[in-house]
């Protein structure tokens, strides 16, 4: 019975390792992107619910339930979160991968929006 050829299996075994490579690649390319599609569509929704916001708070102006001052905050609030959207979700994520605290999940998004404590 003759040995068995080392370098045989390594070339039996070196295309499946480099399609292995590239599937994880592709993968990684897959997960991206439904991540960006994500991100997209929770960046959409806060669009409209800023969008529905600024509509009570128009309506609630022009009944003079609340003064120019506060619509302007309210508003400046709003818009801040809507424009530091990419910057809070890395701010999310950051705590989902358990790099930062709760604590500074929430200290860190507090600054974005209204400066700081």
């Amino acid at each position: 019975m003759p040995g068995i050829d080392v370098s045989d299996i390594l070339t039996v075994l070196d295309p499946k390792m480099i399609r292995k490579t590239e599937l994880e690649k592709e993968l990684v390319e897959i997960q991206k992107r439904i991540k960006d599609q994500m991100i997209i569509k929770e960046k959409n929704a806060l669009e409209e619910k800023f969008k529905k916001e600024k509509e009570k708070l128009d309506a609630a102006l022009a009944m003079e339930v609340i003064s120019e001052y506060e619509y302007n905050e309210k508003i400046n609030q709003h818009r801040k979160r809507l424009d530091n959207f990419e910057a809070i979700k890395k701010i999310e994520q950051q705590y989902e991968l358990e790099i930062i605290s709760i604590e500074e999940k929430d200290y860190k998004i507090y600054t974005l929006i209204n400066g700081q404590k």
